[in-house]
C-alpha cells in the first residue's frame, strides 16, 4: 500500500464528481452519438495537464480519442471506456432531467452515469492524479474513449483495426468494482412474417401478418423458457432471448400482410451464433409448416462472440490486488452479464478483464445513477492498478 497511497492520495473526490457531471451533460445518445462533445471535454482536461491527446476520426462528428502518459510506444496498460449513451426512453418516467447530472441523496443522476461514463470520469480522474503526482511509468499507460460501443462496438473495432496494441486492458463498465472476466455474446436477429393483405371488414380473406407474428412471439418466449434459462455458465449465468421491436401494418382499416421483429439473443461461453441462429431458425421452420399461409424468413443482423480469460492472466491478478488494496478485500472473479468491447479486445490477442463503479441493472433504465462514494473509489482503485503494472 505504501508505493500506490501516495498516488491515491492525489485523487480529488470534487473533481471527479465534476467529470463526471460533465460528461452527463454532454448528450451523446446513440444514434445519433455526437461524442465529439465528450471527447473534446476530456481532451481539454487532459492537454491543459501535459498529457498528449490524439483524435481518431472514425465517423464525422465522431472521433475515438487516445490519450497516453509515459514515452509513446505500444501501452501496458489501456483503460478503455465508451462514450455513447443509449436514447432516455419516455422522460416523464424520470425524477430529474436526464442531462442535467443532478446529485441527489449522494448519487449522480443521469443517462450514462453508470453505462459508462462513470468508469470513464474515473479513468480520466487516474490519468489526471498520476501527472500531478509526477508519476514516471516504466511503461506506457494508455486511455481509449470511444465512440459507437451501444450500436456494435464501432468504435473498438475501428481503433485495432487502426493498429491499436495494449499489454493488456481494462473495459470500464458497470461491475460495482468487481473484477469481471468473461461477458455474453450477442446475436440480433431479423424475422419477417409475410401475409395477405384484405379490407378489415372481411379480414378471413387475408392472412394477418401481425397475428402471425403474435404467436411466433409466444413461441420464441417459451424457447427462452424452457430451454435458454436450463443452460448455465459458472461465470456469467444463462442465455437469453427477448424480442426488443416489432413494427407492421400499412394503414387502420387494411388486414397487414407484413409484421417484423429484432430478436436480441445473448450466448453464454460455449455457444456460438451459428448454432444459436439455427436454433431460431428450427422454431421458424416448425412454426411456418403450421401456419402454411405465412412466409417467414431470418436473417443474421449482428453478431459477436461471448468471450472470457483465465484468471491466472496478469491483468486479473493485477486487477484484484488493486480493488483489495483500495476496499480492503479480493473481490475474486465473476462474469458480466451484459456483452460490451471486452470480447474485440480479448480476440485481438489483448488480455482484458471489466471493471467499474455502478449497477448494472441501473443501466439503460430511468434515473440511472452512480453513487459518488464509488466513483472515487473506482478512480482508486484504476489508479492502483496503473501503479502496480506500470511502475
Amino acid at each position: 500500500m505504501s508505493s500506490v497511497g501516495r498516488f491515491l492520495d492525489e485523487i480529488d473526490p470534487d473533481e471527479t464528481v465534476d467529470i463526471l457531471r460533465s460528461l452527463v451533460k454532454s448528450n451523446t445518445v446513440n444514434p445519433p452519438g455526437n461524442e465529439v462533445r465528450a471527447a473534446s471535454y476530456i481532451a481539454g482536461l487532459l492537454k491543459k495537464s501535459g498529457i498528449p491527446v490524439e483524435f481518431m476520426d472514425v465517423k464525422p462528428g465522431r472521433p475515438n480519442l487516445y490519450a497516453i502518459l509515459g514515452k509513446p510506444g505500444t501501452p501496458k496498460l489501456t483503460f478503455e471506456g465508451h462514450m455513447d449513451v443509449v436514447p432516455v426512453g419516455a422522460e416523464e418516467r424520470w425524477s430529474v432531467d436526464p442531462f442535467s447530472a443532478e446529485i441527489v441523496d449522494g448519487c449522480v443522476y443521469g443517462r450514462g452515469s453508470v453505462d459508462a461514463k462513470g468508469s470513464l470520469a474515473a479513468m480520466v480522474e487516474t490519468l489526471l492524479a498520476l501527472k500531478r503526482a509526477g508519476f514516471n511509468p516504466s511503461e506506457p499507460l494508455a486511455l481509449l474513449a470511444v465512440m459507437g460501443e451501444e450500436t456494435g462496438n464501432v468504435g473498438i473495432r475501428h481503433a485495432l483495426k487502426k493498429g491499436f496494441k495494449s499489454g493488456m486492458a481494462v473495459v470500464g463498465e458497470p461491475t460495482g468494482l468487481e473484477v469481471k472476466i468473461a461477458h455474453k455474446g450477442i446475436l440480433r436477429a431479423g424475422i419477417t412474417a409475410r401475409g395477405r393483405t384484405a379490407h378489415a371488414a372481411m379480414p378471413w380473406a387475408g392472412v394477418n401478418a401481425i397475428v402471425g407474428m403474435a404467436k411466433l412471439v409466444l413461441k420464441l418466449e417459451e424457447f427462452d423458457r424452457s430451454v435458454l434459462r436450463v443452460r448455465r455458465s459458472r461465470l456469467v449465468g444463462s442465455p437469453s432471448l427477448t424480442v426488443t421491436i416489432i413494427s407492421g401494418g400499412i394503414k387502420r382499416n387494411m388486414v397487414p400482410d407484413r409484421c417484423c421483429i429484432t430478436v436480441d439473443r445473448r450466448l453464454i461461453p460455449g455457444e456460438t451464433s451459428q448454432t444459436a441462429l439455427s436454433e431460431m431458425q428450427d422454431i421458424v421452420n416448425r412454426f411456418s409448416a403450421e401456419e402454411p399461409r405465412l412466409k417467414v424468413d431470418i436473417e443474421l443482423l449482428y453478431a459477436d462472440p461471448p468471450s472470457e480469460v483465465s484468471e491466472n492472466e496478469e491483468v486479473v491478478q493485477l486487477a484484484r490486488k488493486a480493488v483489495k488494496t483500495v476496499r480492503g478485500r479480493d473481490p475474486g472473479v465473476s462474469g458480466f452479464g451484459a456483452h460490451c468491447d471486452m470480447g474485440a479486445l480479448v480476440n485481438a490477442g489483448i488480455p482484458t478483464v471489466i471493471l467499474g463503479p455502478g449497477d448494472l441493472s441501473l443501466a439503460h433504465k430511468a434515473d440511472e445513477n452512480l453513487r459518488i462514494e464509488e466513483l472515487v473509489e473506482a478512480a482508486k482503485v484504476y489508479t492502483a492498478l496503473a501503479v502496480l503494472t506500470c511502475s
